[in-house]
């Protein structure tokens, strides 16, 4: 009988282990910087290479519209590849970088200055990528991985308020990055 209840209580005890390890337990980790400067993107045949983004008093992204601004990249570890997908918060701890009309397939895409909608896993309208072939780079991880538009003299494309277009065409995008200068 001993051993029965023995046997028994192992059984439970491995099966509520095993159990243990499947269910996925959910995740309050809050998002943590990993880098932080001005937002910038190449711009021009600018022989000094990046150049600061701005922020207009809509809060809108601009180029030349607005003042450069300090950002810091943030990895999100409840995001699905929490190593490359996070959120860019600029100007304050509770405001992110927003593609205003995200359910837009093919772009051109707009962004502006939001509050975040989650400290540990923010909407795929502020979630970005960050780095890749050519170095810590920052892209929009919604649609198709767009950045800056821009024409064929590499200047940006501009919409309405001299918001800056993001697109998927890689071919005429520009990827942002994080600068220590505006």
């Amino acid at each position: 009988m001993i051993f029965v209840a023995y046997t028994i209580a192992l059984v439970s005890i491995f099966t509520a282990l095993v159990n243990a390890s499947v269910i996925r337990r959910s995740s309050t980790t809050a998002c943590h910087t990993i880098g932080s400067g001005y937002l910038s993107a190449y711009i021009g045949n600018n022989p000094g290479g990046n150049q600061a983004l701005d922020l207009n008093s809509e809060k809108e992204l601009t180029y030349q519209s607005g003042s450069s601004f300090e950002a810091v990249f943030q990895a999100c570890p409840d995001l699905p590849n929490s190593t490359g997908f996070n959120s860019v918060d600029p100007t304050s701890s509770n405001d992110c970088l927003t593609v205003t009309n995200p359910s837009n397939s093919t772009g051109p895409f707009y962004v502006k200055s939001e509050k975040c909608t989650s400290d540990t896993k923010p909407s795929i309208a502020q979630t970005w990528g960050y780095g890749n072939d050519f170095g810590n780079v920052i892209f929009w991880a919604g649609s198709c991985g767009a950045g800056v538009t821009v024409n064929s003299e590499n200047q940006p494309t501009l919409g309405s308020g001299n918001q800056i277009e993001l697109s998927c065409n890689v071919g005429s995008w520009e990827s942002m990055t994080l600068t220590s200068t505006a």
